[in-house]
C-alpha cells in the first residue's frame, strides 16, 4: 500500500524526483495476503513464486516432504504375531511459520501411523508450504497411501536377556505431493517374547465307576 501511494504521489507531481526512485526490495515487496504460485524445480525441491510490480518475480525453493530422522523411533516392535494391515492415521502437529527470500512459509509435522493386528510402524514427515497458497498450490499438500507390508522370519534372537522370535517387516508408504511421488520404505523388526507355560495336570475321580481327567 505505501509503494502504490509513492507511485500516485509521484504522478501528481509529474516528475521523478529523488525521493520517487524505488529499490529493487520496494519493487518485490509482497503483500501478505499474496497468493503464492508453485511449480516443480528439482527432485527434492519445488519453486514458489510470484510476480511483483513491474513484472518483477519474486521466488525462491522449497523442500518436497522429506522424513524427520530427529524422532526417528526405536526399529524393534514387540507384537505376539505378525498382523495384516488395518487402517492408516494422521496427524498435524508442530506447525512454524518461518520467512525466506521474502515468502512465508508454513512448516508442519506430520506422524503418519500405519496400524498392523499386533503392531503399530510410525512415519515423521516435514512439510513446508507457502502461508497463502494459490488454487494451483493447494495441491502440494501431500497425500498418504499404503502400498504395502513384505516379511521375513529372522529365527530366535536373544535381546536383554530374553529369548525372543523375530520377523522383519518392511513396510512401504507412498506419498503424493503436487506431480511428484515418493516411497518411504521403513523396516522394523517384530519380537515376539517366548513366554514359558506351565500346565497342571489333575486326576478327578468324579463319580464311581468313571475316571475323569482334568488340565
Amino acid at each position: 500500500m505505501k509503494g502504490i501511494f509513492k507511485i500516485l504521489v509521484c504522478l501528481a507531481l509529474g516528475a521523478m524526483t529523488t525521493s520517487c526512485f524505488f529499490t529493487d526490495e520496494e519493487l518485490l515487496a509482497v503483500s501478505p495476503d499474496t497468493a503464492m504460485l508453485c511449480e516443480p524445480a528439482s527432485e527434492t525441491h519445488y519453486t514458489v513464486y510470484c510476480t511483483g510490480t513491474k513484472g518483477s518475480r519474486l521466488s525462491t525453493l522449497a523442500p518436497y516432504i522429506y522424513e524427520d530422522e530427529s524422532k526417528e523411533e526405536s526399529n524393534v516392535v514387540d507384537a505376539y504375531c505378525v498382523g495384516d494391515y488395518l487402517y492408516m492415521y494422521e496427524n498435524q502437529h508442530d506447525a512454524k511459520f518461518y520467512t525466506k527470500d521474502g515468502i512465508n512459509f508454513l512448516e508442519e509435522t506430520y506422524k503418519v501411523s500405519l496400524f498392523f493386528d499386533t503392531y503399530i510402524v510410525r512415519y515423521n514427515f516435514v512439510v513446508v508450504l507457502p502461508e497463502v497458497c494459490s488454487p494451483e498450490c493447494k495441491h502440494y499438500s501431500p497425500s498418504f497411501e499404503f502400498i504395502d507390508c513384505v516379511t521375513k522370519e529372522l529365527g530366535d534372537e536373544e535381546m536383554d536377556g530374553k529369548l525372543y522370535f523375530c520377523t522383519e517387516a518392511t513396510v512401504t508408504l507412498r506419498v503424493h505431493q503436487g506431480e511428484e511421488v515418493f516411497d518411504f520404505v521403513k523396516t522394523v523388526k517384530l519380537r515376539q517374547e517366548y513366554v514359558d507355560v506351565t500346565i497342571n495336570i489333575g486326576i478327578n475321580p468324579g463319580f464311581e465307576g468313571e475316571n475323569n481327567t482334568e488340565i
